[in-house]
């Protein structure tokens, strides 16, 4: 695609575009692509079996990795397992009265932390 700015409509434009892949498509790949991930119903079970006695969601991942024989085998990441567990708890912790409260803390703690440490001290 090759485009310039045009400066006295302060937009761009597109003058040549090819419609065509410059790279060999790849089925191994599509696991990379958010629309094609999905929890099965067992890894959403395995999760919630996990989540429940405490156990990191990072090991049960690399629980899960290890079982299907490799990253490259599996179809979602470690990102789609913590979201699965942000998503039940609303039906944990919903009848509290500071649940928006706690649920937005939890959500910035979860997604924002900058490294481990900074996730255990919060």
């Amino acid at each position: 695609m090759y485009v310039i700015l045009d400066r006295q409509k302060d937009d761009w434009m597109v003058l040549n575009l090819e419609l065509k892949h410059t790279h060999p498509c790849s089925a191994k790949k599509s696991v990379h692509y958010h629309e094609y991930r999905e929890l099965t119903m067992h890894v959403k079970c395995v999760i919630k079996d996990n989540d429940e006695p405490g156990i990191q969601p990072n090991k049960t991942y690399l629980a899960l990795t290890n079982k299907v024989g490799g990253l490259s085998n599996l179809s979602y990441s470690e990102k789609d397992c913590i979201s699965h567990i942000l998503n039940k708890i609303p039906a944990k912790l919903g009848g509290y009265a500071r649940y928006r409260e706690i649920h937005a803390k939890m959500t910035g703690i979860v997604w924002n932390a900058q490294s481990v440490d900074s996730f255990e001290k919060d």
